[in-house]
């Protein structure tokens, strides 16, 4: 498969798995090479800190161009398991996009808000928090769920800021995350929805509005 130039995303949710996933990447790209391949392993992240060999797999990862994958939700829904070190990771330069991966049981993981709140502030399902010093801040915590989620699927040109050029997909927050109590970041709400250029959804605040002159329309698609 990755010979044939796709985009590989392969699902590592334990050590062995996590291991063979990586040997697979390392054997692929050995016999062919390709520049800024950003092969995946999906749960990498989360998990790559517990095994004794971690600063080995992180090394053999950057050192190939392999992107962890975290899941911020696995932080709070299995507290005895996952307790990712977020801030150290970042500070080594690891590019993390997010993924909102739901355990089924506990669907407010679906809700990339809700993991957001949890990379900032690490607590899991029973108000307790592992590795304080891990938590991220909210910017670097939205950008895991946009800009580097965008790169993470080669949509970097097309997603995940706010630039000419690119789709106009833009919501507009009831609170600013960046400024607000963390723990209103669980339960951020949308006011206001821009999909394609197009008004698809307007909250209380924003009926009765002329909101018409926010959008640029353009006969080749809508952009910013």
């Amino acid at each position: 498969m990755h010979s044939s130039g796709l985009h590989l995303w392969t699902h590592v949710a334990t050590e062995p798995a996590l291991e063979m996933g990586l040997k697979a990447y390392e054997y692929a790209l050995k016999r062919y090479p390709r520049q800024d391949h950003r092969l995946r392993l999906e749960h990498a992240a989360e998990q790559i800190n517990q095994y004794s060999d971690s600063e080995e797999k992180i090394q053999r990862m950057q050192s190939q161009g392999i992107v962890p994958i975290m899941t911020p939700q696995f932080t709070h829904c299995l507290p005895d398991f996952v307790s990712p070190t977020l801030r150290d990771y970042i500070d080594r330069g690891l590019v993390l996009p997010g993924n909102s991966d739901s355990t089924g049981s506990q669907p407010e993981g679906c809700n990339p808000w809700h993991s957001i709140w949890v990379a900032v502030t690490q607590e899991n399902y029973y108000g307790k928090r592992k590795n304080l010093d891990q938590g991220i801040s909210p910017l670097e915590a939205i950008r895991m769920f946009t800009m580097w989620g965008a790169w993470g699927g080669f949509e970097e040109k097309i997603k995940g800021s706010i630039e000419p050029g690119k789709l106009a997909d833009i919501v507009v927050l009831g609170d600013h995350p960046l400024t607000c109590d963390h723990a209103a970041l669980r339960e951020m709400t949308t006011e206001l929805v821009i999909i394609g250029g197009r008004i698809k959804f307007a909250g209380p605040n924003f009926q009765g509005i002329d909101i018409s002159d926010m959008v640029y329309h353009h006969t080749g698609g809508s952009h910013i």
